[in-house]
């Protein structure tokens, strides 16, 4: 019943007419069919697919995503311009193909349906009528999610077996940088990819990110304000003990009063070594110092606090 009710949805959505192929796309599976005679193994049209990328604009890591794309559209006398879509298999009612763990990565980079041990990918279609590509471990927990032309990543796995999912399927992990996915790849908690599967905006994400952090961490730092962290290693690390004096929610994001009580380097078995005639702000020193609180702090609270939503004020001691 759920891939009648796809089939329905994908014919609203998607209706006839238009060649769902753009003209390069059409010149390029021509040029395919001109070499297939010569092409005697798999191996052998991946490697074409691979060199013909840059002719569709697309990185080298979607070779996987046209080559099943062109096998299953293939036209014998290579007319793909008279292909419109009611005729175009589309890559999303593609059957799921088997593959191990490890190898699922060629199948989510090229946003393939696929079918692991306890893993799978497929696409499928929420309630805003937006189409989705996930990735799920154990049938239930969406570790990747592609939607509106944008990836998203479970930041927490729970598991060393749903880790090993999270290496096995990592759609970037063949992709170098690609203009046409923004920001490559976005760390989401499994709360935030689930609404954002259902169809919540990022908006709404990014501002119950503020919200929770001021309603429960954000009071709990307040009630033991001050810290004493290392920065760096080897010969250039610090210490720093600080204190938090204030945070404020405004404009949508959070504010950071913090204090630096003291700061130096570090000697022997760990021991803070203070300058007496304090230090220069601003300075490679004061901005180390500032870059490690402003780290720690993202890094301990990573859940809610981003660098597009926080802000950092520091006071540094006085000579």
């Amino acid at each position: 019943m759920k891939n009648l009710i796809l089939r329905i949805l994908k014919e609203q959505l998607e209706g006839v007419g238009e060649n769902p192929l753009s003209e390069k796309e059409v010149r390029m599976f021509k040029y395919v069919n001109k070499l297939k005679p010569t092409l005697k193994t798999q191996k052998e049209f991946f490697d074409l697919f691979k060199t013909l990328m840059k002719m569709v604009g697309r990185p080298e890591s979607d070779y996987r995503f046209y080559y099943e794309v062109y096998t299953a559209n293939y036209r014998p006398e290579g007319d793909y311009e008279n292909l419109n879509k009611r005729d175009f298999v589309h890559y999303r009612s593609f059957k799921q193909r088997r593959t191990p763990n490890n190898s699922a990565y060629e199948y989510s980079a090229a946003k393939l349906p696929f079918r692991g041990s306890n893993l799978e990918g497929f696409w499928d279609i929420n309630e805003n009528n937006d189409w989705y590509y996930v990735v799920t471990s154990y049938d239930w927990y969406p570790i990747y999610l592609f939607i509106n032309n944008q990836w998203y990543r479970v930041s927490n796995s729970y598991s060393s077996s749903t880790a090993k999912h999270l290496s096995g399927a990592n759609p970037m992990r063949r992709m170098t940088y690609d203009p046409n996915i923004k920001d490559n790849i976005i760390s989401v908690t499994p709360d935030e990819i689930k609404a954002i599967r259902n169809g919540r905006p990022m908006e709404t994400i990014k501002a119950n990110r503020v919200r929770d952090f001021m309603s429960n961490d954000g009071r709990n730092i307040l009630t033991i304000p001050t810290r004493m962290i290392s920065i760096g290693w080897g010969n250039d690390k610090k210490k720093v003990k600080f204190t938090v004096t204030d945070i404020k929610e405004k404009n949508g994001k959070i504010h950071f009063n913090i204090r630096i009580d003291k700061a130096g380097t570090v000697e022997g078995t760990n021991r803070m070594v203070v300058n007496p005639e304090g230090y220069v702000v601003p300075s490679p020193f004061s901005e180390d110092i500032e870059n490690g609180i402003k780290q720690r702090l993202l890094m301990d609270y990573s859940d809610n606090l981003k660098e597009d939503n926080t802000e950092f004020k520091f006071q540094h001691p006085q000579k």
